[in-house]
Parts: structure tokens; sequence; C-alpha cells
């Protein structure tokens, strides 16, 4: 006796491949939603500065230390036409190596939409955070000019967290992005939650 395959339909062949299909668009749409790495850059993401944010939070409760959270906007980066966003991602991608390379190795830097990128500050101490500020000013001034971006002056939103209760990571990066809009370039904010 001979066993023959089954014969299956190609209508419904085609019916199940695209079932699996949209399952992978499903899988890959909820690895982008939760991962903390943009697939795009490989650089950490809204997600992942939020985990940042949470470490951080942990730590101060542990130990007691401040931290702050830096944001940084780069104007020039909006004139990067929508055509370009390949040349974005690589300059997003710089100009992020630069900030990580300027900072700590605690530190942790990512970006929370196309012009801002975050940085946490681990076991900071706010006396030396005018000169933090303008030595990242002064590299990104340079770096941007290099990258042929639009000359630039970035602006920094510095929010130092000292212990107290119910600080939620989601919240305080929102706090910190409602104050962006306050700190002007060669005008950083500066101030503590």
């Amino acid at each position: 006796m001979e066993l023959q395959p089954p014969t299956r339909d190609p209508n419904e062949l085609e019916g199940l491949l695209a079932e699996r299909e949209e399952e992978l668009r499903q899988f890959r749409l909820a690895l982008d939603v939760l991962s903390p790495i943009d697939p795009s850059t490989g650089t950490l993401n809204r997600n992942g500065v939020i985990d940042a944010i949470q470490d951080a939070l942990d730590w101060l409760t542990r130990r007691n230390d401040p931290f702050a959270i830096l944001a940084v906007e780069i104007p020039g980066l909006q004139s990067l036409s929508a055509s370009a966003a390949d040349r974005h991602q690589r300059i997003q991608q710089h100009l992020e190596a630069v900030l990580e390379a300027a900072l700590r190795k605690v530190d942790r830097v990512g970006h929370i939409d196309h012009t801002t990128f975050a940085a946490v500050l681990r076991e900071f101490k706010a006396e030396g955070s005018q000169i933090l500020l303008e030595r990242l000013r002064t590299i990104l001034q340079m770096e941007s000019e290099r990258a042929s971006l639009m000359p630039t002056d970035p602006s920094f939103t510095l929010v130092s967290i000292k212990p107290g209760p119910f600080h939620q990571a989601g919240s305080l990066l929102e706090q910190v992005e409602a104050l962006r809009s306050r700190s002007l370039p060669g005008n950083p904010l500066i101030i503590e939650l």
C-alpha cells in the first residue's frame, strides 16, 4: 500500500500563509512596542530610557544616590527632510554615540523623539552641571557642523531627582518633556524634583 500525500487546495495554502504572515507582523509590532532598543538605529528608544530611569530610581531607593535626567534637543535635526530618513538615522546614531562618549559609563543615553536625546545621569552631583552642559554644547555644536547639519545650538533641560515618595519612571520622563519647552539655546533649564 502506497501512501499519497494529501492534496491541498492552493487557496487554502495561501490563506494559511497569509495567517502566518499576519501573526509574524503582530509579533514584530509587539516586539517593537516592548523593546527598549529602536530597531532602526540600534540605540535606546523611549522604552529604554524609561527602563534606565527605573534602574536609577531603584538605585535611589537602595542607596539614596540622586540622579538626573537630561533632555538635549537639537533643532538642526528637524531640517532633515523625510526623504533623508536613512541619513537622519545615521546622524541620530552618531550624535547619540557622541553624547555617550562625553558622559560616564554609568550614564545611559537614548532618544525620546526625532530631535531630542535623553540621558540618565547616575550618582549626579549638581555642582558641576553648568560645566557639563557647556562641554556638551561645545561637542554637539562641533559634531553638528561636521555632520553638515544647519548650525545648531542645542537646548538642555536638566532635572535632578532627589529621594522622595511616589517617583515613577514614566511620569518623570513626561515631566522632563513638559519642562523642555522652557529651556532655550544658551539658557539651560536646571531644576530639582
